[in-house]
């Protein structure tokens, strides 16, 4: 077949080799079309098709199998070179082809072409030799040289020859190279020098001279002319002699030659000659510009220094074009002269006159041979578009327009202006004549925008417009100028089309109108669709190839035929023709409307769906949008060229298509049932429809539901065309007796439907109760209990029931509302069914019911059920009401046993509650099992913090109103703490507390030194299980809180000296004399330390604690040391102690205070005598007032008015529970208190009226009533507690003490009723009074500060700049870091210089500013500080920086270090 064919082919191609894929294609495609061509004139494959197939397959392999083998035999050939190849060639590293392709000789050529491949003739030109190449050794491509390196290599035999003995001395070693030498611009000169040789010194050729004078006159004459020369000699200037000559001077650059030797070096290796010395060297070598613009001049300076060891004079020859200028030149001396090692400067201007390129030369000439040559260089970074030199438009419609957008971006470094013209207007006689603001024109392409400007990193998108005028490729050359004079051309490259498309497929083939049928006259192609039913569909695929290279947007319209009839040979006039749309057609084409992609086939499914039973006749017209019109060939711009376009008709399809009547057949088409059944009885009978139509029908059963219940299954569905469909018909007798009658069944679409004559017979129904009795056994009063019946039709006639208990067994009990909730109550059982009814007794009362249910059934015969049930309530007690708790602790639970006892047969569930009573918030109870079924004794497990009494655990009882209270009581106990002394460095310990309170002393010793650090421990034991809090805290003598935290210091001090262990034990001990003078900060002489002083003591835990004591002052210290244990103190750890003075003599003792703050300090002294009154003031001198005394304008002091007496103050009481009084404090009218006055908060008599009498707190709680019936109660709280229900007054009552014992009814009256499922809200009210609390107590507000004072640190201490140049400014940077919470405002001070006269040779910027606060856990907050120095001569600096605070704060500072000199090589790099 065709489709193996081409999967055979196919296989084949995918087989063939990689690098010959594309010479197959073209066999493939002519095997195509014969294949092709047989089938459609044939329907298939003949014989001699086969035949020939075949054969062309055999001829495929034969190909694949030579060319596999010649590509074999040219790689084994290949491999064979490469390997004689590595073993003869001297450098193996360099991998590249050694031997060209040889398969053009191993594949036949003539048997490639007979069958229209590509062979290796085609792309070679040179003849095939008559006979192979001999197999020698030749050296491989890779390692010859090519062409350019042989013009610039010279071969080494060339250069070197053989020498004599003298001469082969003076070779050096690095004559061993290469054969090959490569040349550089470098060796040219040199080279040169070489190849001139040293001619030997001899007689003259000419010997004719000798003969007129005899050798005495000979001689005298010599010395004649000897003499007379000596006369004249004198030396000469060494300048006048070329350097490096026995007279002219040494070169500074190079040394001098070496005397030759005499001999044959004639004919050894050239000699550089000392004219080849240079004289002067410039500096620089090359005059570089760059970064230059049109306008500015730009200079620059060139030096010539003198490299020989004699003063030389120049020339200087300037530039020769008019961009470059030479200035005059500057000499280091006078008459133009420049003295050994000495430079001359000349100023070279370039004034560009556009961005481009300049190159030019300054000529030098000096005694040398040859001129120094200084190049003069101008170049600007060029702008880089990434325009693309070809602008591919693509393919556009003849007379359309088609704009291609192109990103033109600059990558470049520099900013450029762009100009584009047509090529044939390049060169321009003015840029202003060929610069347009719109489109640059060049027919058939246009270019936007013309003229732009690009930054580095700027990008324009560039729009070429298209307008093509023929079918041919259109291609135009554009110029792109920069304003660097830099061009480049842009080439516009498209494509016209025409429209072109193909109708390439019709499913099921092309239709062909019948003899005298009328057709339409302009359709191109006929389709005619088989006769179909209404409502059905048929498609078609149809495939339109789109032949242009252009997207075409397209939309199908349907138009009516245009049919008129016309002789043979008779034409039509396009004035008969008309175009009217078809809008009832039955066609349909999709998708609808689109783009037709280019070159591509597009598939579209044509549609008949006849609505109604006719025939149907359409044009389907495929109508291209906005086609342009073709433009005339001769437009000169693109402004005359007017693009019109309109939608152009490209395709007509003439579509016919009839509809035919549905084809249903019914078999039987009538239903008889036989005998008589019963009524309700489903009699279910088959039949069948066929289809005979061509087209599925959808069809519908009616449904007869009045007297008799007549159905089909299936009622609904679809039949396919000639197909059969089974049904099921299923009738229910509603009433006896004979019944005939007609089911229609809808078919969609038809106009009438088809019947079904159905005709049947019924008779008369029987239930049975299975259960004789209905027991219930024992029910929970309120309970609700659950049975099942069955109810069973006996015959197979449906039967209409209905359940309820007995009137007479209601009447007798003297009820009206039965117990009993039937579901269902009553209903229908079909034939033979059975019926399960739930039948539900809801326990209202006890009692031993016994009743009956009636069973009616409709045109039946009555049942009866009898039922029996014992409805009892729950009854569950305590044995023991009360249960109490020991070995109880905080937070430790404990175990206790209650038991609870069912008085009934009924299971009862029980939930125990929450804790009740006044302590139940400061105890917890857990009760196992919490909830459950009751059974015997349970497990209760009380856990509880406090003093237990009147507590009770409520049970609640399934079934019972009231639940049943367990009463709790029992006694914590709370953690019990003991304390015991160990002396440090000892591990024996004896607890003093609580037994021996008397001996509990931590005794640090008698003979203490001074400024050293005493330890001593205390050791904790909790003897509890429970865990506690504890805080350890001195009386008196207590440091800071913070004492061992606080985090030490940066050490000022070079990192370097760090590392040294001295330094690091210096560093220690100043950080523990910070530390202790830290805790001696407060100014007591001593200070007692402990490293812990608060935290959590766990359960039977033992922890030691070590307690330092410091001293600074001489005397015996004693304390209290303050253990607190949650809430309570355990008492003094030690007695009481102050320092003793003896008063027998006089004794003076100079101290010392600093004041270490910014302000002024007042000090008052108190003086104690040791008796047993230790709080006898002896002498009270007590001095305050304003530590500043005010001035007034003038500068005097103001002195204050004297007052009377002081006046005590009053603190008014404070009442628990009771919010504070609020107090005010008026603002003190002076900077500070008087001498010899106090200040009065408030007056007693102020404070006492704006104390509250009587505080009253609410609260309010809910009552709900959960049982069915209403409750009655009355509500009793206790003196000074008030209940009132919500909405009625409060009753106040007088304040007295609080009576446990007595109690009250809430409210007088009748009681309290809650109907059932309701709530009552309940106010409780407690009013505080002074009477309840009697005792007044003062209450002490502690009050703290922290003042944090700024901590300024620089980083580093000192800053050393080393040797500077003078003149030269060096910058250093510091930090300057706040360690404190504080910000502080800070300024530098310069201090003393070393020279005096100099004071400006270091400076700080900034000088001065605010540094903020450091914050909790960040980093302190650091400012940058350059320190700058100049030296101004060669000297040493020396000089100290001081921060200094506003606040007075110890000011930082930092040492600075500095040498000058006027040594060059001290100078900075970018300062060179």
């Amino acid at each position: 077949s065709l489709h193996s064919l081409l999967l055979g082919s196919r296989s084949f191609l995918e087989g063939a080799p990689a690098w010959h894929n594309s010479v197959y294609p073209r066999w493939f495609v002519c095997l195509f079309r014969v294949c092709v061509a047989a089938v459609k004139a044939g329907g298939g494959l003949s014989g001699s098709i086969r035949e020939l197939y075949k054969q062309r397959l055999d001829e495929i392999e034969m190909l694949e199998r030579h060319i596999i083998q010649g590509r074999a035999r040219a790689l084994a050939e290949k491999e064979r070179i490469m390997q004689q190849a590595d073993v003869h060639a001297q450098e193996t590293f360099i991998k590249m082809p050694p031997v060209k392709s040889i398969f053009r000789w191993c594949v036949d050529s003539v048997l490639l072409q007979k069958h229209h491949l590509i062979c290796p003739d085609d792309y070679y030109s040179d003849t095939v030799p008559f006979c192979s190449a001999p197999k020698g050794v030749s050296v491989p491509g890779c390692s010859k040289l090519t062409f350019s390196c042989e013009k610039r290599s010279v071969p080494k035999k060339h250069l070197t020859k053989k020498l004599e003995d003298p001469c082969r001395k003076m070779l050096t070693k690095s004559d061993e190279e290469l054969d090959y030498t490569v040349d550089s611009p470098t060796w040219d000169s040199s080279l040169e020098a070489k190849r001139k040789t040293v001619q030997k010194t001899g007689p003259p050729t000419n010997k004719n001279w000798m003969n007129h004078l005899p050798v005495p006159q000979r001689e005298l004459e010599r010395l004649l002319l000897a003499r007379m020369d000596s006369r004249i000699r004198f030396l000469k200037n060494p300048r006048f002699f070329p350097p490096n000559t026995p007279r002219g001077g040494t070169s500074l650059l190079f040394p001098p030659k070496k005397p030759v030797l005499t001999g044959d070096f004639q004919s050894g290796e050239p000699v550089e000659s000392c004219a080849d010395t240079p004289v002067f060297l410039a500096k620089p070598s090359i005059g570089f510009f760059t970064d230059y613009e049109v306008g500015p001049v730009y200079e620059m300076a060139i030096s010539l220094q003198n490299t020989t060891a004699a003063s030389r004079c120049l020339r200087v020859i300037p530039p020769s074009t008019p961009f470059f200028a030479l200035g005059l030149g500057m000499f280091p001396g006078k008459g133009g002269m420049v003295a050994p090692g000495m430079t001359c400067q000349y100023i070279v201007q370039f004034s560009p006159d556009c961005l481009g390129d300049f190159d030019d030369f300054i000529l030098v000439e000096t005694q040398s041979a040859h001129t120094l040559v200084i190049p003069l260089q101008a170049r600007r970074p060029p702008p880089v578009l990434t325009l693309s030199p070809v602008l591919d438009c693509g393919y556009c419609l003849i007379g359309g327009m088609k704009i291609t957008r192109f990103l033109c971006k600059n990558v470049g470094f520099s900013v450029g202006k762009f100009c584009i013209m047509p090529k044939k207007s390049w060169p321009p006689l003015s840029f202003r004549a060929v610069a347009t603001l719109g489109f640059v024109e060049q027919p058939p392409f246009g270019i936007l925008p013309s003229m732009f400007e690009l930054a580095p990193g700027q990008a324009v998108y560039v729009e070429v417009s298209f307008l093509p005028t023929s079918l041919e490729k259109a291609e135009q050359t554009f110029i792109i100028v920069c304003d660097n004079c830099q061009i480049k051309e842009l080439v516009t490259v498209g494509i016209g089309q025409l429209v072109a498309l193909d109708l390439i497929y019709i499913s099921g083939g092309e239709s062909q109108p019948e003899p005298g049928e009328l057709t339409d006259l302009t359709a191109q192609h006929f389709i005619r669709f088989e006769p179909e039913n209404v409502q059905s569909t048929a498609r078609k695929q149809l495939i339109i190839r789109n032949a242009t290279h252009v997207e075409l947007a397209f939309h199908w319209q349907i138009m009516k035929p245009n049919l008129q009839p016309l002789m043979p040979g008779e034409n039509y006039s396009m004035d008969s023709l008309k175009y009217h749309p078809d809008r009832e057609t039955a066609f349909s084409v999709l998708p609808e409307r689109g783009v037709l992609s280019p070159h591509t086939d597009h598939e579209f499914i044509l549609s008949f769906s006849p609505r109604e039973l006719r025939d149907f006749h359409s044009v389907l017209q495929m109508v291209l949008e906005e086609v342009p019109e073709p433009t005339s060939l001769e437009l000169e711009t693109l402004k005359d060229c007017s693009c019109s376009a309109d939608d152009v008709i490209v395709l007509e399809i003439e579509v016919k298509g009839s509809v035919e009547p549905f084809q249903v057949l019914l078999e039987p088409y009538a239903l008889i049932i036989p005998g008589e059944n019963y009524i309700g009885i489903n009699v279910k009978k088959d039949f069948k429809m066929w289809n005979n139509s061509k087209s599925p029908i959808r069809y519908l059963w009616g449904k007869v539901s009045d007297c008799h219940i007549i159905e089909v299954e299936p009622c609904a569905g679809t039949i396919e065309p000639s197909e059969v469909e089974d049904f099921e018909l299923s009738f229910t007798g509603g009433v006896p007796g004979p019944t005939s009658q007609d089911l229609p069944c809808e078919i969609q679409n038809s106009p009438s439907p088809v019947v079904l004559h159905i005709e049947a017979a019924f008779k008369g129904p029987a239930l049975v109760i299975k259960a004789s009795a209905l027991q219930f056994g024992l029910l929970r009063l309120g309970q609700k209990a659950t049975d099942t019946i069955q109810i069973q039709n006996i015959s197979q006639l449906p039967a209409t029931w209905c359940m309820k208990e007995s009137l007479v067994c209601l009447q007798g009990r003297q009820e009206s509302v039965s117990p009993f909730n039937i579901e269902p109550s009553g209903g229908q059982i079909p034939a033979l069914g059975e019926c399960r009814v739930t039948i539900t007794l809801e326990a209202k009362q006890c009692q031993r019911l016994q009743t009956v249910l009636e069973l009616e059934v409709v045109n039946g015969a009555w049942s009866y059920l009898p039922v029996y049930a014992d409805v009892q309530e729950p009854y569950v007690y305590l044995p023991n009401s009360h249960v109490e708790v020991s070995n109880l602790y905080l937070g430790v639970p404990t175990k206790a046993t209650i038991r609870l006892i069912d008085g009934t047969l009924l299971p009862t569930r029980f939930r125990w509650g929450k804790l009740l009573g006044h302590q139940a918030d400061f105890c917890t109870a857990k009760v196992s099992p919490r909830r459950g079924t009751l059974g015997p004794s349970e497990d209760t497990q009380v856990s509880t913090v406090d003093e237990l009494s009147h507590l009770a655990l409520p049970c609640t009882v399934s079934g019972m109103k009231e639940p049943v209270v367990l009463g709790i009581s029992g006694k914590p106990q709370g953690p019990q703490v003991a304390i015991a002394i160990s002396a440090e460095g000892s591990d024996g310990s004896t607890e003093l507390w609580p037994d021996h309170l008397q001996e509990l002393r931590l005794d640090f010793g008698s003979t203490v030194p001074l400024r050293t650090r005493v330890n001593r421990q205390l050791i904790l034991t909790n003897r509890s299980p429970i865990q506690t809090p504890f805080t350890l805290k001195f009386e008196y003598f207590g440091g800071p809180p913070n004492g061992p935290n606080q985090k030490p210091s940066l050490p000022d001090v070079p990192p370097a000296l760090l590392k040294m262990s001295r330094i690091r034990e210096r560093l220690a001990k100043r950080e523990q004399l910070n530390f202790m003078e830290s805790l001696l900060s407060h100014g007591k002489g001593a200070a007692f330390f402990p490293h812990i002083s608060q935290g959590m003591l766990g359960a039977h835990q033992r922890l030691r604690i070590d307690i330092t004591g410091y001293a600074n002052m001489w005397g015996e210290y004693w304390d209290d040391l303050i253990c607190t244990v949650r809430t309570d103190v355990l008492g003094p750890a030690s007695p009481p102690s102050a320092c003793w003075l003896w008063l027998r003599d006089t004794v003076t003792r100079v101290l010392r205070l600093n004041n270490s703050s910014p302000c002024d300090i007042r000090l008052d002294w108190e003086t104690y005598t040791p008796e047993d009154r230790e709080d006898r003031l002896v002498e009270l001198l007590v001095f305050y007032g304003p530590p500043f005394p005010l001035r007034d304008q003038a500068g005097n002091d103001l002195l204050c008015p004297e007052t009377p007496a002081s006046s005590s103050s009053f603190w008014p009481p404070n009442i628990p529970g009771s919010p504070p009084p609020p107090l005010e404090m008026p603002p003190a009218q002076s900077h500070g208190l008087q001498k010899g006055r106090e200040t009065s908060l408030a007056s007693p008599t102020s404070v006492a009226t704006q104390v509250l009498s009587e505080l009253v707190t609410t609260h309010r709680l809910k009552l709900t009533n959960t049982t069915e019936i209403p409750q009655s109660f009355r509500l009793l709280v206790s003196r000074p507690f008030s209940v009132a229900q919500d909405g009625a007054s409060r009753s106040r009552r007088a304040p007295g003490r609080v009576q446990g014992c007595d109690e009250e009814p809430a409210t007088a009256g009748q009681p309290l009723v809650l109907r059932p499922k309701e709530n009552m809200l309940v106010s409780g009210h407690l009013p505080l009074t002074p009477s309840l609390t009697p005792s007044l107590s003062l209450q002490v507000v502690p009050l703290k500060a922290t003042v944090a004072v700024p901590e300024l640190q620089l980083s580093p201490s000192w800053v050393d700049f080393g040797t500077c140049f003078v003149n030269q400014a060096r910058v250093r940077e510091v930090y300057l870091m706040n360690l404190s919470g504080c910000r502080s405002y800070w300024a530098v001070l310069m201090g003393r210089q070393e020279p005096d006269d100099d004071p400006g040779a270091f400076r700080v910027s900034p000088s001065s500013g605010l540094l903020e606060a450091r914050l909790v856990n960040a980093p302190p907050n650091t400012i940058t500080l350059q320190v700058f120095f100049t030296a101004r001569s060669s000297e040493l600096y020396e000089s100290t920086l001081a921060v200094d605070c506003v606040l007075g704060e110890a000011a930082c500072t930092l040492r600075l270090r500095g040498q000058g000199s006027y040594d060059e090589r001290y100078m900075s790099p970018h300062q060179l």
